[in-house]
C-alpha cells in the first residue's frame, strides 16, 4: 500500500524528535561493530552528506526496504511516444515501492529557480536533458548507439533517437525486474551491471560510411521518421549499404530499379529502412521508420489467383451534391480479386453550407456492400489518404465513427508533414490516426515514402512522390504534401496524383520522365493548379479519371493546363468525369462502352 507524503507539520515534528533522540544517545558504536560493516554495504546506502557527490557510486539502492531512493527525471521535450515508454519504467519502479517515486522533468521548479541541478541527488536521468551528465555521456556515443552510464549520483540513459531511448529503457526495465528482492523490498544494482554502450541499430551506425559522401540533409518527417539525404551518390552505394545491413540482421522487404530510379526497403524488429536513389540529381534519400510508431508497408507476395472471388474493378464515386454545382472532392475504390477494396480519399465528411447532402461515407459503405462477395464483410485492405484537406479525408472521419462495426479497415496509408508546416488543421489529421487506432486496434498504420512498393492480392502499388522529396524546400502550400502513387492491375497502370501541386509535378517529371507513362490518369487537383500539359504528355494515358463536378468540369476541361487531355491528337480515348454519379470500370479495361457502367447517385 502506498501512502501520500505526510503533512509538513508532522514531518517537522518527526525530524525534531529524531534529532533529539540522536543527540541524547551517548552510546557510540563499538569499534568491532563498526569494522564489521562491509565496504559494499557502506556504499550501498547513499550518504545524506556526501564528501564528493561527483564520485561514481558503486552500489545503487534504487529502492531500499520499500522506500524509493532515486528520483526519475526525463527530458522535458519528450514526445508522447517516448513519455509513454518512460512511464513503463516509472510504473515498474512504483510497483516495487511502498511510497511514490518522485518523477519530474529536467525543467523542475528547482532548476527554474537555480539554473542548476543538485549533484548530490540520486537520480535516473533519461534523454538529452539539460543535465551536464546527459551531455557528457551523449558525446561518447555514435548514431545507432545508446548508453546507460553512471556519472556521480546519476544513472544516465541517452541515445540520439527516441528509438534508441526506448531500447535502452526496455533494457533497464529488464534489469530492474531481475534485481528486485521482494523479501527485503530492495532493488540494488551494481555499477558494472548498469553500465553498457550498445549498437542497437546498424542502419544509423553505418550512415557515416554511405558511399563517398556525407549527409547533406537530416529531416524530421514526423511519426518518429527521419530522412537523411546524400548527394553525389551512385546506385551501387545502395547495394553496398543494404548488404551491410543484411549482414547485421536486416531482412530485404522489397527492391526495384528502372533507368531513372532505384529503391529498396529492409527491416528488423526496430526499424524499416527505405532507400530512394534518383539518377536525375544522383541523390539518395534514406528513410528510417520506427516500427514502434508505424508499420512495415504491406506486401502480400503469397497471393494465389486460384482463390479469386471476383473480377477487379475501378470505381469512381462522384461526391458532389445532387445539384452538381460544388467542388467535388475525390473518391476511388479499386476492388481486389479476393473481394477486398483499396480506397483513395473519399470526399467531404458531410455538407458544405447550403448544399444538398453528400453522405459520402454511406455511399462508400453501400458501394462495398453491393460489390463484396456474398457473405463477406465489406473489407478495406488499404485506405490511402493522399493529403488531409477536408474534401479528401473528411469521409474517412465519418466512416470511422459510423461504420467501424460494419466494415473492416486493415491498413491506413498516408504521409502527413509535421505539425505547423501547413495550412490545414492539424488536430483533424491527428484525430484520424487516433480514431483509426481506436476503432481498428489490430489495423496497420503505414507512413509511405518514395520508392516503396506495396502489394494487396493482385494489385501492386508504387510510391512515386511524398513531401520528403520536396524538402528542404520551404513548405507553404499544403497540396505539395499530396502523395503520388501508381497502381498496377491486370497489366494496366493507374496514376493517382491526388492534389499534386506544381512543385510536386516538377519533381515527378524530373525524377521519372517518360517512366510516368500510365494507362489511367487521375487529373491532378481536380483540374485546378497543379497539373500541367507537360505532365499529362509524359503520362500519355488512354483513359482519364477526373474528380470534378459538372459545373467545374465544363470550365476546367478547356483550361490551358488541361487542354492536351481533350486534344484530338492526344493519346486520350475516354474521359470519365466524376460528376454526381458512380462509374464502375472492369479491370483490365478493354476500352469499350461494354467495359464500364455508370450509375446515378442518390
Amino acid at each position: 500500500m502506498k501512502f501520500r507524503p505526510l503533512t509538513l507539520v508532522f514531518v517537522l515534528a518527526l525530524v525534531l524528535s529524531t534529532l533529539a533522540f540522536v543527540s541524547c544517545s551517548n552510546d557510540p558504536i563499538p569499534p568491532s561493530e563498526s569494522d564489521s560493516v562491509s565496504d559494499s554495504a557502506s556504499q550501498s546506502e547513499p550518504s545524506d552528506q556526501p564528501d564528493d557527490p561527483l564520485k561514481d557510486v558503486e552500489i545503487h539502492n534504487i529502492i531500499e526496504n520499500g522506500v524509493p531512493k532515486y528520483n526519475l527525471i526525463r527530458v522535458d521535450s519528450a514526445s508522447k511516444q517516448l513519455i509513454s515508454y518512460i512511464n513503463l519504467l516509472f510504473n515498474a519502479l512504483n510497483g516495487k515501492s511502498d511510497d511514490f517515486v518522485n518523477y519530474d522533468t529536467d525543467y523542475s521548479v528547482e532548476y527554474l529557480q537555480t539554473k542548476a541541478h543538485d549533484p548530490a541527488s540520486y537520480e535516473i536521468v533519461i534523454g538529452n536533458t539539460n543535465y551536464d551528465q546527459s551531455a557528457q555521456v551523449l558525446e561518447t556515443i555514435e548514431p545507432g548507439e545508446y548508453a546507460i552510464e553512471v556519472v556521480g549520483r546519476k544513472i544516465v540513459i541517452v541515445a540520439h533517437s527516441d528509438t534508441g531511448l526506448r531500447v535502452a529503457i526496455n533494457k533497464f526495465i529488464t534489469l530492474v525486474e531481475g534485481a528486485y528482492d521482494a523479501e527485503t523490498k530492495t532493488l540494488s544494482l551494481k555499477k558494472s551491471d548498469i553500465e553498457e554502450k550498445v549498437v542497437y541499430d546498424h542502419a544509423l551506425q553505418l550512415l557515416g560510411s554511405y558511399g563517398d559522401t556525407n549527409i547533406d540533409l537530416e529531416w524530421d518527417c514526423g511519426d518518429n521518421t527521419k530522412m537523411y539525404r546524400f548527394l553525389n551518390t551512385k546506385p551501387e552505394d545502395m547495394d553496398e549499404y543494404v548488404n551491410k545491413l543484411m549482414d547485421n540482421g536486416y531482412k530485404l522487404h522489397t527492391s526495384h530499379s528502372t533507368n531513372n530510379v532505384k529503391a529498396a526497403t529492409v527491416y528488423n524488429d526496430i526499424h524499416a529502412i527505405s532507400l530512394f536513389y534518383a539518377k536525375n540529381d544522383n541523390s539518395t534519400r534514406i528513410f528510417m521508420d520506427d516500427l514502434y510508431t508505424v508499420d512495415l508497408p504491406t506486401y502480400e507476395n503469397d497471393y494465389n489467383s486460384s482463390t479469386k472471388k471476383c473480377d477487379s474493378k475501378l470505381i469512381q464515386i462522384g461526391t458532389t451534391p445532387a445539384d452538381n454545382d460544388a467542388q467535388n472532392g475525390e473518391c476511388y475504390l479499386i476492388q481486389l480479386e479476393d473481394g477486398r477494396f483499396i480506397i483513395y480519399d473519399g470526399g467531404f465528411s458531410g455538407n458544405q453550407s447550403g448544399a444538398t447532402p453528400r453522405n459520402n461515407a454511406k455511399r462508400i459503405y453501400d458501394t462495398m456492400v453491393k460489390y463484396s462477395p456474398a457473405g463477406k464483410t465489406p473489407t478495406v485492405a488499404a485506405w490511402f489518404i493522399t493529403h488531409a484537406h477536408g474534401d479528401h479525408v473528411g469521409a474517412l472521419n465519418t466512416f470511422l465513427s459510423q461504420y467501424s462495426n460494419k466494415a473492416i479497415i486493415e491498413d491506413l496509408v498516408l504521409n502527413y508533414p509535421l505539425k505547423n508546416l501547413d495550412d490545414a488543421d492539424w488536430s483533424a489529421r491527428v484525430n484520424i490516426v487516433n480514431s483509426f487506432k481506436k476503432n481498428y486496434p489490430e489495423g496497420d498504420f503505414i507512413k509511405i515514402h518514395p520508392g516503396q512498393l506495396l502489394k494487396y492480392a493482385n494489385v501492386d502499388i508504387e510510391v512515386l512522390y511524398t513531401i520528403e522529396l520536396y524538402h528542404p524546400g520551404e513548405f507553404t502550400y499544403f497540396n505539395t504534401s499530396s502523395t503520388v502513387t501508381r497502381l498496377s492491375v491486370g497489366g494496366q497502370s493507374i496514376m493517382m496524383s491526388g492534389d499534386m501541386s506544381t512543385d510536386a509535378n516538377a519533381i515527378c517529371r524530373n525524377y521519372y520522365g517518360d517512366e510516368l507513362k500510365s494507362d489511367f490518369y487521375q487529373v491532378a487537383h481536380h483540374g485546378y493548379s497543379g497539373g500541367t500539359n507537360a505532365f499529362n504528355k509524359l503520362c500519355a494515358p488512354r483513359w482519364v479519371l477526373w474528380p470534378v463536378g459538372e459545373d467545374d468540369y465544363s470550365g476546367l476541361k478547356n483550361n490551358e493546363r488541361n487542354s492536351w487531355l481533350s486534344d484530338k491528337n492526344s493519346t486520350v480515348e475516354i474521359i470519365f468525369p466524376a460528376l454526381f454519379q458512380t462509374t464502375v470500370i472492369n479491370l483490365p479495361f478493354d476500352g469499350t462502352e461494354a467495359g464500364y457502367t455508370v450509375y446515378p447517385n442518390s
